[in-house]
């Protein structure tokens, strides 16, 4: 479905003690181009994106996987663009627009925090 570079906007659409406290739907920053295009047996797809169904997936009690980097503020997140500027733009995406739009995501790093302190401790 394309690139997902910025701040892209994720909606939960499973339950799950690790992210039931963020709201329905939530900020990120992302940057992927790949996908996970089919789930193993007994994952289950906690959040989702305009162009990707599986942002977020549980696989067992303790394995959890996201596509976005919620340990990326704005400015890495601009640093980055920056870098790919050039490369975005011979992808025919607007890289202005998308450099436009990042901004920090203070929900994506609260379930870092949550991740952090229920798993690893």
């Amino acid at each position: 479905r394309g690139r997902e570079s910025s701040t892209v906007e994720i909606t939960r659409s499973g339950q799950d003690p690790l992210v039931d406290f963020l709201p329905s739907s939530f900020l990120v920053n992302a940057c992927h181009k790949d996908t996970v295009a089919e789930l193993p047996p007994g994952a289950e797809v906690l959040g989702h994106s305009p162009l990707d169904p599986h942002q977020m997936l549980r696989f067992t009690p303790r394995c959890y996987g996201v596509q976005f980097h919620p340990e990326w503020d704005d400015f890495i997140m601009r640093a980055y663009l920056d870098g790919r500027h050039d490369a975005m733009v011979q992808e025919g995406i607007d890289a202005e627009e998308r450099r436009a739009v990042s901004q920090d995501t203070p929900e994506s790093m609260a379930s870092f925090r949550s991740f952090l302190e229920r798993i690893v401790r």
